[in-house]
């Protein structure tokens, strides 16, 4: 995770925010645009060491982007990545 962490704080110039819960952890990382990806490793997968991402705009998870209608689970970290990448690059006026 430390690696993921890394690559989408420099490469994408996210901020990044670790939260502590009963079951795991969970990394919110902020974007320019307003969104952010909140990336865990308690949700689907996370036995096998995967991930799970979601799409958060004023720290709600949303399900109206074109790049999920859900919390997209079963994530190797690249597919996290690309996710993290995609969320970085919709439009800051999206909900306007």
């Amino acid at each position: 995770m430390i690696q993921l962490l890394n690559k989408i704080t420099k490469e994408l110039g996210a901020k990044a925010e670790e939260r502590r819960c009963y079951f795991g952890h969970e990394w919110v990382f902020s974007f320019p645009n307003g969104f952010s990806a909140a990336i865990s490793n308690m949700g689907k997968g996370s036995e096998r060491g995967l991930f799970e991402t979601a799409v958060v705009w004023n720290d709600r998870i949303v399900f109206d982007t074109p790049i999920a209608n859900d919390v997209i689970g079963e994530q190797t970290e690249e597919e996290a990545f690309a996710t993290a990448r995609a969320i970085s690059e919709l439009p800051s006026n999206f909900y306007d």
